[in-house]
């Protein structure tokens, strides 16, 4: 996937390694992501303001700033968005919330090319009820294959790519 260098920067390796395994982002992230707009996403502009709104979202979450990515993801009343969403709720520990989410996300569309890039099997439900009983250590590839799946598409969607 072809990103600008702001989104480049903001996925790095560093911060898929710390996805979903800390409380709260750095305050060095906290400053780049403040202010951050999906013009600064898509700077060419972008087809789908939703999808681009979930980018952000994403973005939010990668860097484990639970409440600001729900802030924005609650108000994205779209499949893209409830699957946001739903990650979110995973990540705050409120399993059964999560659960009703990933139902409203219709994650089939992406849950083949999720777990060939984990390589192993994605169901979003049973992935919650590994996190809740195994914890995020043991399933952290799978989730961070679920983000840049996630991610990938909201990109492509808002950019009019796929």
């Amino acid at each position: 996937m072809q990103y600008n260098d702001v989104v480049r920067a903001l996925i790095s390796a560093e911060a898929l390694k710390r996805y979903a395994t800390s409380d709260t982002g750095t305050r060095e992230v906290l400053a780049q992501l403040q202010g951050l707009t999906r013009e600064d996403l898509f700077p060419g502009g972008y087809e789908d303001a939703d999808m681009a709104s979930c980018c952000l979202a994403g973005l939010w979450l990668l860097h484990n700033f639970l409440h600001e990515g729900h802030e924005i993801c609650q108000d994205i009343d779209t499949p893209a968005g409830s699957f946001w969403h739903a990650i979110m709720h995973r990540a705050e520990g409120d399993y059964s919330n999560a659960k009703y989410w990933y139902r409203l996300a219709k994650t089939g569309l992406l849950e083949g090319a999720i777990s060939e890039a984990a390589g192993e099997p994605y169901t979003p439900n049973v992935l919650v009820d590994r996190v809740e009983q195994e914890g995020i250590a043991s399933v952290h590839r799978l989730a961070t294959a679920e983000w840049e799946g996630l991610f990938n598409h909201c990109y492509r969607k808002a950019a009019g790519t796929s």
